[in-house]
């Protein structure tokens, strides 16, 4: 895709806050007039092909992301942390929310073709943005789809919740001060059926007790467990 088109297509994903819709609009356009000579409103590709593209954006998106992990500036990610995040921002059900959340419609992406009924799966809509990225890849390179990608997913990378697993980090911080574990006995629950709440009273070795609550019996130990890391924390620094 060259000329006047493929600038534009360029510059829109070169855009510090992407235009998601404004890019598929113009990526379907360029194609299709490049490759098909058509004017169609969909994506004109073969399902083969589109699979094809599909299989490619998700090596794409999964590298791209993972080296967003792996430079993060905010906290050093390990192996595992860095493992739930990019399936918590690329697994088929997360790009499927993320598209929605952000309301990025991906119709035009999903050629006529491609059969009805697996049209109507929530897989398809993270399959048809993957199929975009490989496609991007293809015609534009390495560079300008990382920006692109960076760009979009900037939120979810910086966000993630680094101590998700606070109760693991807490254990594991007294297990290599050969200390033992805090105990997580003390819950309660209160409210309705319907809204119900946890609080969870968290005891270390020494005796000092902290609280957390959540609307699972999980939330709430890690809500406890996440006020005891701060407290370490700050007598550590």
């Amino acid at each position: 895709m060259q000329g006047r088109s493929g600038k534009a297509l360029v510059d829109l994903v070169r855009a510090r806050n992407p235009d998601v819709n404004r890019i598929i609009g113009a990526f379907v356009a360029a194609y299709n007039s490049a490759y098909r000579n058509s004017s169609g409103a969909c994506w004109d590709v073969s399902p083969e092909e589109w699979y094809r593209f599909a299989f490619l954006g998700d090596r794409v998106l999964n590298l791209i992301i993972s080296q967003a992990l792996f430079t993060r500036q905010e906290t050093v990610l390990n192996k595992g942390r860095m493992t739930k995040a990019l399936s918590c921002i690329v697994s088929n059900e997360a790009l499927d929310a993320f598209l929605a959340r952000n309301g990025i419609l991906v119709d035009p992406l999903v050629p006529a073709s491609v059969d009805i009924q697996k049209k109507r799966m929530r897989r398809i809509t993270g399959t048809a943005f993957e199929a975009l990225i490989g496609a991007l890849y293809c015609e534009l390179g390495l560079d300008d789809v990382a920006f692109f990608i960076t760009s979009l997913f900037a939120g979810e990378i910086c966000l993630f919740d680094t101590i998700a697993n606070a109760r693991g980090d807490l254990q594991e911080y007294f297990n290599q001060q050969k200390k033992p574990s805090p105990d997580y006995s003390r819950i309660k629950r209160s409210g309705s059926d319907h809204e119900p709440a946890f609080t969870c009273h968290v005891t270390l070795h020494d005796g000092r007790v902290f609280t957390g609550t959540g609307l699972t019996k999980k939330e709430s130990q890690q809500a406890a467990a996440r006020a005891a890391l701060d407290v370490i924390k700050k007598e550590k620094d």
